[in-house]
């Protein structure tokens, strides 16, 4: 079996069928190092039930339980495996639930993906953060997910820009435009990261980060869309603030006979992102964008952070450490502020990226909205036409110089 590694990781040349050995592996794995995290953690995650509808599975577990108890090869806590057994046979309702009905390709698909990582850290990461991802629709077709989630791995759309690449952009003349992919964090809502940089003969600045994943929908090519991500620098020097502030100055050129309507609420950076996207997912014959509307392990992954490093933050001063470094202190109380607020700014991150695709649609005449979220799923699917453009310094972005 041929291995092909790219876009950090290695996808295998045959992914149909899989061993006896990786189906037991996989089973293994997630049930006995993998579910009680899922189902007890009380530090950072979400915590979520499973819900094996068939009495096969149970007992196939119940019996991968039995055995361990008898050789008990790996030390495990007798608590913690009494824990997966309860967890099976009655699960906890009052969390999140992740309904399976075939266990056979659930287990499958979480095989196929074990098999896409080759190090041992990145399958346990894989296996712990992937259900961050899940939409409400997800929860009941889990198979389905991962099959997703599988197919967007393998994936080779955007292979050409695993390394930094000039692509041509009329809007910006001046200056060199590259654009590059990669696999983001597990907890990010997207699988990969389209990145693009403006940069001079000097120094560089980064655009928001478009999170994307592509995989087939009904015989055709779709581009899941989870974010549109301003990334806030580590460093900055004097250059690179000139840069922006050039930058900055030519995004507003988006806005020219825009009405406020189309404008409130839509970063032009985050737009800029988004049609350099766009015109990309053109070249390579892509029209279709779904965007998620919820992801709700996520959200609550967050806020479950977020109350961890409140805590952390508050037992670390005290009345004398803030007296002596009060500029410090004070940073950090700003920091908590904007920390309260997160699940506003998750809301409003959400609204943010359905109006930037409103936007979108205004831009783009003969566009269409084939769904809205709520109505037959939990997606905003839209289908973009570039025949006929609205703005010049739209199409600029969209279309390479002639």
């Amino acid at each position: 079996m041929t291995k092909t590694r790219f876009c950090g990781i290695i996808a295998t040349s045959f992914l149909g069928v899989i061993s006896v050995d990786d189906y037991y592996l996989a089973l293994r794995t997630f049930i006995l190092y993998n579910m009680n995290y899922l189902m007890h953690d009380k530090m950072e995650f979400p915590n979520i039930s499973f819900d094996f509808k068939e009495k096969e599975a149970r007992n196939e577990i119940l019996e991968l339980v039995n055995q361990e108890l008898r050789m008990n090869t790996l030390n495990f806590k007798l608590s913690d495996l009494e824990k997966i057994i309860d967890g099976v046979f009655n699960p906890n309702l009052d969390n999140p639930v992740v309904e399976i009905t075939d266990y056979k390709r659930f287990f499958g698909n979480l095989s196929k993906l074990m098999n896409m990582k080759y190090d041992v850290v990145e399958r346990q990461n894989l296996l712990k953060f992937i259900w961050l991802r899940m939409t409400p629709d997800d929860f009941k077709n889990p198979e389905d997910f991962l099959e997703k989630n599988i197919n967007i791995l393998k994936d080779r759309t955007f292979i050409d820009y695993l390394e930094e690449k000039t692509i041509d952009v009329p809007f910006f003349k001046d200056y060199k435009v590259t654009a590059f992919t990669h696999n983001t964090y597990y907890f990010n809502e997207s699988i990969n990261d389209m990145e693009f940089t403006i940069s001079n003969d000097e120094v560089g600045v980064k655009l928001p980060v478009v999170r994307y994943g592509i995989y087939e929908k009904n015989g055709e090519k779709v581009c899941e869309i989870g974010s549109i991500q301003h990334i806030t620098s580590n460093y900055y020097d004097s250059k690179m603030i000139q840069l922006e502030k050039k930058v900055d100055r030519l995004k507003y050129k988006l806005n020219k006979d825009v009405s406020e309507y189309y404008k409130y609420k839509v970063e032009p950076k985050s737009l800029i992102s988004l049609l350099l996207f766009v015109g990309m997912l053109k070249e390579k014959g892509i029209n279709k964008i779904i965007v998620p509307a919820m992801y709700p392990l996520a959200n609550l992954y967050h806020i479950k952070r977020v109350e961890c490093y409140k805590t952390f933050l508050r037992g670390r001063w005290t009345k004398e450490t803030a007296k002596t470094e009060n500029s410090k202190f004070r940073q950090e109380v700003k920091l908590l502020d904007k920390i309260d607020r997160i699940d506003e700014i998750s809301a409003s991150k959400t609204n943010n990226l359905l109006r930037l695709f409103e936007r979108l649609l205004y831009h783009l005449d003969g566009s269409t909205i084939t769904n809205y979220p709520g109505e037959v799923s939990n997606y905003f699917e839209f289908t973009f036409n570039t025949d006929s453009i609205k703005g010049e310094s739209v199409k600029q972005l969209i279309k390479k110089s002639e």
